[in-house]
């Protein structure tokens, strides 16, 4: 499973994080990008910034066998459209991409690190590093790592019950008709 990698991606406007791991767990390349409105004379403006700061280092990956991409927050009442609007446009470059990709839901991805849906940021920062060892810089750099372990996760046999409880309830989603791009 070395020669595998597994992506997790963790999006925001002002500070994404995506993070390559292979087989072990270990960060193979990391992507932590943002804009700020003060900088751009409008939203499209502003996306395709972000689009094409992601789009650069998605094409220049190897082979990823999974990617876990974090889900809307559904309560959420600020900025709910132009996180939509950023989460659906990486979406469609996945897909352009050819990689498969699923949704994990915060409060899924929260019970997945630290076992209970409602975790504090602190708290997944802390089982990020108590569980896996790894040290990070922030709480989008603990999610993006935390995705791509539950990219992993998702295509283990035997896997956590709270990843068999998303996958019976989603779909991965494949581009159709894509071939996958081939490992390096």
């Amino acid at each position: 499973m070395s020669d595998a990698y597994y992506l997790g991606i963790d999006l925001s406007w002002t500070a994404s994080a995506l993070l390559l791991t292979d087989g072990a767990g270990q960060v193979v390349r990391k992507l932590q990008c943002g804009t700020e409105k003060k900088d751009f004379p409008s939203r499209p403006a502003r996306l395709f910034a972000m689009l094409e700061q992601i789009r650069g280092w998605l094409s220049e990956l190897p082979y990823v066998r999974m990617t876990a991409v974090e889900g809307y927050s559904m309560g959420s009442s600020n900025g709910r459209e132009m996180a939509g609007g950023l989460g659906e446009a990486v979406r469609i470059e996945l897909w352009k991409f050819g990689f498969q990709y699923i949704d994990v839901p915060p409060t899924v991805l929260k019970s997945f690190v630290a076992g209970k849906g409602n975790a504090p940021k602190e708290l997944m920062l802390q089982q990020v590093l108590k569980r896996w060892g790894y040290e990070a810089s922030d709480n989008n750099d603990a999610d993006g790592y935390s995705l791509a372990r539950f990219a992993r996760a998702a295509c283990e046999a035997d896997r956590p019950a709270v990843v068999e409880k998303l996958l019976r309830k989603t779909e991965i989603v494949s581009p159709r008709g894509m071939a996958f791009r081939e490992p390096a």
